[in-house]
């Protein structure tokens, strides 16, 4: 058996950080006065559908060469002190993952973060003693729900896809787990909660874990 995580809003706690990058790149770039609340909603999507969504509230068309800018900006205020410092583990993440392991259960990480914020992220936590499987798009073509970053972390893992979970805490990950063939696990987003298995966090998930573990053997 093996479970993938995703990274943002489910192991670790940087919707937030993400959101004041990713805005503040779009009101530079764009020059426009954007709704702050209105960009957080649609944050629990990869980078081309927040651009997508903000294109048609505004009716505005963003250029490749905005796009580009915009992830620039973004990518400059994910450094590694601002990470390191606004940014953590959900409670119970790190404890699920580890419980797995020593399940000799396999793990990898699939997330949408483009290269650069991912190698940072991969620095500031050990993801690479975490899980030696990081699976994340070349491209924006790739973004979940495309089924791009799963199909890979599945090949790497050398397992059957039928005996894979995905734990994700977004619709988008509901749907890249649906178009990949495998089974989800949802977390946080209420949205998710017909989905399958549903808890309310990751601590939840961690104690559904120790007293079940059958279920990922």
């Amino acid at each position: 058996m093996a479970v993938i995580f995703d990274l943002d809003g489910t192991l670790v706690n940087s919707l937030n950080f993400h959101f004041n990058a990713f805005y503040n790149g779009l009101v530079e770039v764009l020059k426009i006065k954007i709704d702050p609340k209105f960009v957080m909603r649609n944050m629990v999507y990869p980078t081309s559908y927040a651009l997508a969504a903000v294109e048609k509230k505004y009716g505005i068309k963003i250029s490749r060469l905005q796009a580009d800018k915009i992830v620039a900006f973004t990518n400059s205020s994910m450094n590694e002190k601002n990470v390191r410092e606004g940014v953590k583990f959900y409670p119970g993440a790190r404890e699920t993952v580890d419980l797995l392991k020593r399940s000799r259960i396999e793990i990898a990480i699939a997330t949408s973060m483009n290269s650069v914020q991912l190698k940072i992220f991969t620095k500031v936590f050990g993801l690479n003693k975490l899980t030696g499987i990081l699976s994340n798009p070349t491209s924006l073509k790739q973004d979940k729900p495309n089924p791009y970053i799963l199909n890979k972390a599945i090949k790497l893992l050398k397992t059957d896809r039928r005996r894979v979970f995905y734990v994700g805490d977004a619709p988008t990950d509901y749907k890249a787990a649906k178009n990949a063939g495998i089974k989800f696990i949802g977390v946080r987003d209420q949205r998710l909660k017909d989905t399958g298995m549903f808890f309310k966090d990751m601590k939840a998930l961690y104690r559904y874990a120790k007293s079940h573990l059958e279920d990922f053997e």
